[in-house]
């Protein structure tokens, strides 16, 4: 089959630390992929000139156009940035061009669906909090076309773990200094074939011919650079642990080769035969674990889990299970006697805006601001504007039946749940008979998403998608989080169940089902768009709107900007402002 390689390496990225090793990676990735004969292999550094968006583009875009190319491996090592849990690449303009980034999450989704029937992203860069080097106006682009051809695999490989916000090291002089193609000096040898555990042998005509497959490659390089970091000092621990995201299945691969190519011949290849080492867990197979505790072992199971989780000496597990922990107990009253409302803990709620829907703030079972009871007709929902205490706000729809618990942690939404008002019974009924379960597994994702560490996977996928099933009209919360992790695994026919069924029971979908189910693609939406919600409601899901061509009225175009570090949207008081201006001129309904 034809391939081909996008290699880039920025060492310079605007008034950035220098990075030193950049380059370097870049340069043994080019010597592998020109070692694989490929078809084409395009070098982009910053050796000469600045590395620009506009010709890895048009790169791109050319072999899309030639319609010969099987697998696409695109690789980058430079500075990268967090920004609403999702990943960008800063090319040489940066931050000083906001666009001079790839948006990764973007180019993933429109790369799905671009012709290229395997593609592979490999990113080598440090991860620093864009809050330190002046980066959250930061927006990126798309590197891939927007086509409507199958949807195909798209498999990525991370040199380390994304983490929470109050994780990362937030000072690019210290990342910079601490970086170095560690990542590419295990991964140059592994595709190499130089480490025999990993080389699955196969009989092609009268060759015998060694393949690297991905999943393999990923177990391989989370053992090897969990290995190598041990003898190091390094102060970014959130850098530690490499990830992938692997979709492909063989007999897909990313490496060929003949044994006469591998230094050292078969008797080498034989000393090298012994079985990896597990590779190290992170958060994200924590995760997995807790989900399939609940799935299998009900809530009962959840507490021991929960307990070996924190003796596991992951990085980050016992923050997960704290987070856990708090988010897991209800809290506040169960209705109101209008059953369609919103509580708070962690904060207050100071104002609150409305288009056409009449509200109040009862006082008699709680503290002032910690409930808000809506108490006209909203079918199928209203989106209100909650402002806290600290002047930050929250856009959120209000759907009659349910009411809205909201919870804080150190300024930051960390969870919202749709749970049905006990006084509705039509939808109480099903929601209290396996309230632990949905409380329990909403709590997780809740919390592993906020450590970017959400995973489904394995029989996880089809047994969380039968909850789900059962789950829709009495904890929409629930299947959101579920929708954004079949997003990652590709899976759009489950995410369409998901819209399918809330538009069935709860007269619309909410924002990002719709958006993540490619229902919204090439649209501006409006205050007449059948969805809840008039912005993504999850803040990852503000790096696809581009990707799918998704606008918003004019008057919230600028509102990506006030976002704050928040699992779910957040916005500042400049935000608020912008949001309040659009519901009185109508944008939103």
């Amino acid at each position: 089959m034809k391939r081909a390689a996008i290699i880039i390496g920025v060492n310079k990225t605007g008034d950035l630390p220098e990075l030193h090793d950049a380059v370097q990676g870049a340069l043994l990735m080019e010597a592998w992929a020109r070692a694989q004969n490929m078809h084409a292999v395009h070098v982009f550094t910053d050796t000469k000139k600045p590395v620009q968006i506009h010709e890895i583009k048009s790169v791109i875009r050319d072999l899309i156009q030639a319609r010969n190319i099987a697998q696409l491996v695109v690789y980058f090592a430079g500075h990268g940035i967090n920004k609403e849990r999702n990943e960008y690449w800063l090319l040489s303009g940066a931050p000083d061009d906001p666009q001079e980034a790839v948006n990764v999450a973007g180019s993933m989704a429109l790369a799905t669906t671009c012709g290229i029937p395997h593609i592979v992203l490999i990113s080598d860069a440090c991860r620093t909090a864009p809050e330190g080097i002046r980066a959250q106006s930061v927006r990126g682009s798309e590197i891939f076309p927007n086509r409507e051809e199958e949807e195909v695999p798209v498999d990525v490989f991370y040199a380390c773990q994304l983490g929470r916000p109050s994780h990362e090291v937030k000072d690019p002089n210290v990342t910079s200094a601490e970086f170095s193609a560690l990542y590419t000096n295990e991964l140059v040898p592994a595709l190499h074939g130089r480490h025999g555990q990993i080389v699955e042998w196969k009989q092609v005509g009268n060759k015998n011919v060694g393949r690297i497959h991905l999943r393999p490659l990923r177990d391989f390089m989370s053992s090897a650079v969990a290995g190598r970091l041990q003898h190091l000092k390094l102060q970014t621990k959130v850098i530690q642990v490499p990830v992938a995201r692997i979709i492909s299945d063989p007999p897909s691969w990313i490496s060929e080769f003949s044994i006469a190519a591998i230094d050292g011949g078969m008797g080498a290849l034989q000393s090298l035969r012994p079985s990896l080492k597990p590779p190290p867990k992170t958060t994200a197979d924590l995760n997995s674990d807790l989900l399939h505790g609940v799935l299998t072992g009900g809530t009962g199971q959840l507490s021991s889990d929960m307990a070996s989780t924190r003796r596991s000496g992951i990085v980050g597990a016992e923050a997960l299970m704290d987070s856990v922990g708090r988010i897991f107990p209800s809290f506040g009253p169960t209705h109101h006697e209008t059953g369609c409302g919103f509580k708070i803990r962690g904060s207050r709620i100071i104002a609150a805006h409305s288009r056409r829907a009449e509200f109040d703030f009862p006082d008699w079972e709680t503290p002032q601001g910690e409930t808000l009871r809506v108490t006209s007709e909203i079918e199928p929902g209203e989106n209100f504007l909650l402002v806290f205490e600290q002047g930050t706000g929250v856009l959120l729809p209000a759907i009659p039946d349910f009411i809205t618990a909201l919870t804080i942690e150190d300024g930051e939404l960390v969870d919202v749940a749709y749970e049905p008002s006990d006084n509705r019974p039509q939808r109480w009924k099903g929601y209290a008979e396996r309230m632990e379960e949905f409380r329990a597994l909403r709590a997780i994702a809740s919390a592993s998403m906020a450590q970017g560490a959400f995973r489904l996977e394995g029989n996880n996928v089809n047994e969380v998608a039968k909850r789900i099933r059962h789950a829709q009209g009495v904890d929409p919360s629930l299947a959101l989080y579920a929708a954004y992790g079949y997003h990652d695994l590709q899976r759009f026919d489950l995410i369409r169940d998901i819209r399918d069924a809330m538009r069935s029971d709860l007269g619309a979908p909410l924002f990002d089902v719709a958006l993540l189910s490619k229902s919204l693609n090439g649209t501006t939406v409006g205050a007449n768009t059948q969805i809840l919600g008039a912005v993504p409601l999850l803040s990852q899901g503000w790096a696809l709107l581009s990707a799918y061509k998704v606008a918003l009225p004019e008057t919230l175009l600028a509102l990506q900007d006030d976002l704050l570090p928040s699992l779910w949207t957040m916005f500042s008081e400049r935000g608020v402002e912008r949001v309040l201006y659009a519901i009185r001129s109508g944008d939103i309904k």
